[in-house]
């Protein structure tokens, strides 16, 4: 996966939608976004993992981009814990 790849929408299970392109995430649910910064990416295990800082935020979140296997669709989990309910995977919207 290159990291051009990425910049794409994606969709989570209850219809929320975020947008990238190489500055970062431009929309969040069609309306535009600015501010939200990626910085430290590097390549482990075949996914592409990042960090994101929301404006005005103390920390960063992790955020990792996994190519999509045996025809399945491009993802993105975004999220500080390592476990999930759903509601931070996100599924690339073709």
């Amino acid at each position: 996966m290159e990291i051009s790849q990425v910049w794409q929408a994606y969709g989570n299970k209850h219809g929320t939608s975020i947008e990238f392109n190489a500055q970062g995430i431009v929309k969040a649910n069609g309306s535009a976004l600015s501010g939200v910064q990626f910085s430290d990416f590097y390549f482990k295990e075949g996914n592409l993992h990042g960090l994101s800082r929301m404006p005005g935020a103390t920390s960063e979140t992790p955020i990792i981009f996994i190519p999509s296997r045996e025809g399945g669709s491009e993802s993105i989990y975004w999220s500080k814990s390592d476990v999930t309910n759903g509601n931070d995977l996100y599924y690339r919207v073709n």
